[in-house]
C-alpha cells in the first residue's frame, strides 16, 4: 500500500495501480451540493444556494439561486450543463415539476420551464434528468432536449426558445404499467439509446425515440439481480451498461454474438430476447472493508469516464468509479471486460476478481464527475479536489 499526503488530503491506494493528486481547486467549500463540468473542464458548483465556477487557479463567484416564483433561495437536487456549457439547467427541491434554465456565465435566469404533459396537460415531477444522447452536452444548440423520468414514466422533454410559452414540453412517453414499480435512473448512449433502471432491480433498454418522439417499448429488459437500482450509466458506443445498487455494480454487455453468429443488440430490432448474457459483480470483499476501515457500504451511482476522446468521436473508457462515504472505489475498466468474457466463457461464477483502488477523502462524498478527454475525476466532499487515475 501506498500513501501520498497533500496536506489537506490524505489518500489511500492499493499497490494493484498508481496514481497522483492535485489540488487545483480554492478549498474549502461552503457547503458543496451538486457539481457539473464545463467542456473545458471548469467545475460548476452549488455551494447550498450558491453556484461558483472553479478553474485550476481561480474561484469565480456565480451567482444565486431563487425561486423565480417564491423569491426564496434554494438547494439545487441537481444541475446539469448544457449547449456547450453555456448554459446550466437547476433542479428545484420543493417544485419538483419546475427546471430553471440559465446563462452559466452571466448567471442570468433565462427561463423557468414546468414540465407538461402537452396531450393530457398534466404536471409531472422531474425525478432525474439525462442528456438526448450522451456528450450532446458538448455540442452546440439552442434547443433543449432531454429525456427525464417521472414515476413510471420516461420521456422526451424538449423546449424551444423560439417559441413561445414556458412550458417543458413531454413529446411522448413510456410507461410501466406493474403496481409498485417505478423508474429510478436513466441514461442515453451516444446514439440515444435509453437504458432505465426500476425499483424492483430491472434495467429496461429503449431504442433511441423516432424523430416523431414515439417511444416503442421496452426491447430488452435485464433483470439478472433483484435490488433497487439507484444508479445506471453506458458506455457512449452502448456496448457496456453499468448498474449501481446499495452495496455493489453490476456490468453487462448490451451487444452479443448469437451462436448462429449473428451479432444483436438489447436496445435494436428484438433485443436480446433468450440471448441475455450474465452480468459480472463488484462489491468490497470483507478484507477491503477491513483493510481501509470502510463500515456499511452504501455506493454512490457510478460512472464511467470521459476520456480520451477519439478523432471518429469515440472515446476511450478505462474506469469505473463510484463512492461509499469518504472513499472513492475505481475498477479498471478493461480489467473488468477481461475478467467478464473469461467468467462468460469458463463459466466462473459472477463476482469480479479485479481488486478496486480505495481513495480516502477527509469527508463524505457528495458528487464526482468525470473531466473530458483525461483519465481524472473531480470530487465534491467539504472540499473540490482533482484526482487523476493511471
Amino acid at each position: 500500500v501506498s500513501t501520498q499526503s497533500t496536506g489537506k488530503l490524505c489518500f489511500f491506494v492499493q499497490s494493484i495501480s498508481s496514481f497522483s493528486s492535485k489540488m487545483p481547486f480554492d478549498s474549502p467549500l461552503k457547503a458543496g451540493a451538486a457539481l457539473d463540468l464545463t467542456k473545458d473542464n471548469r467545475a460548476v458548483v452549488a455551494e447550498g444556494d450558491l453556484i461558483k465556477i472553479h478553474t485550476q487557479s481561480t474561484t469565480i463567484d456565480g451567482w444565486s439561486l431563487t425561486d423565480s416564483l417564491t423569491k426564496k433561495n434554494f438547494t439545487p437536487r441537481k444541475l446539469i450543463l448544457q449547449n456547450e456549457s453555456h448554459n446550466t439547467l437547476i433542479l428545484t427541491p420543493d417544485r419538483k415539476n419546475v427546471v430553471q434554465y440559465y446563462d452559466t456565465e452571466r448567471g442570468a435566469l433565462l427561463r423557468r420551464l414546468e414540465m407538461k404533459n402537452f396531450v393530457s396537460d398534466l404536471e409531472l415531477n422531474i425525478d432525474e434528468l439525462a442528456h438526448k444522447e450522451k456528450f450532446s452536452n458538448l455540442k452546440q444548440s439552442s434547443v433543449l432536449e432531454n429525456v427525464a423520468i417521472a414515476g413510471n414514466i420516461v420521456c422526451n422533454v424538449q423546449w424551444d426558445p423560439r417559441a413561445k410559452g414556458d412550458e417543458f414540453i413531454i413529446t411522448d412517453k413510456s410507461e410501466v404499467k406493474t403496481k409498485g414499480k417505478k423508474f429510478t435512473c436513466v441514461a442515453t448512449t451516444g446514439k440515444g439509446h435509453v437504458a432505465v433502471g426500476t425499483n424492483t432491480g430491472e434495467i429496461n433498454l429503449y431504442t433511441t425515440p423516432s424523430k416523431s418522439g414515439k417511444w416503442t417499448k421496452a426491447k430488452t429488459t435485464l433483470n439478472q439481480i433483484a435490488d433497487p437500482v439507484i444508479g445506471v450509466d453506458v458506455s457512449k458506443d452502448g456496448e457496456w451498461i453499468l448498474w449501481t445498487t446499495k452495496e455493489y455494480l453490476a456490468l453487462s454487455k448490451t451487444v452479443v454474438t448469437t451462436e448462429a453468429g449473428n451479432v444483436i443488440s438489447g436496445y435494436e430490432g428484438k433485443g436480446l430476447g433468450a440471448n441475455k448474457p450474465s452480468c459480472i459483480i463488484c462489491r468490497l470483499s470483507p478484507q477491503i472493508k477491513e483493510k481501509y476501515g470502510i463500515g456499511e457500504v452504501n455506493f454512490s451511482p457510478a460512472k464511467f469516464d470521459n476520456g480520451p476522446f477519439l478523432p471518429d468521436d469515440g472515446v476511450i473508457e478505462d474506469k469505473i468509479v463510484t463512492s461509499t462515504g469518504p472513499f472513492v472505489v475505481n475498477w479498471s475498466f478493461r480489467q473488468l471486460k477481461h475478467d467478464y468474457n473469461k467468467k462468460q466463457n469458463d463459466d466462473q461464477g459472477l463476482e469480479t476478481s479485479v481488486l478496486p483502488q480505495v481513495l480516502k477523502q477527509s469527508d463524505n462524498v457528495v458528487d464526482k464527475v468525470f473531466e473530458y478527454g483525461d483519465p481524472a475525476v473531480v470530487v465534491l466532499s467539504k472540499q473540490l479536489s482533482r484526482i487523476e487515475l493511471d
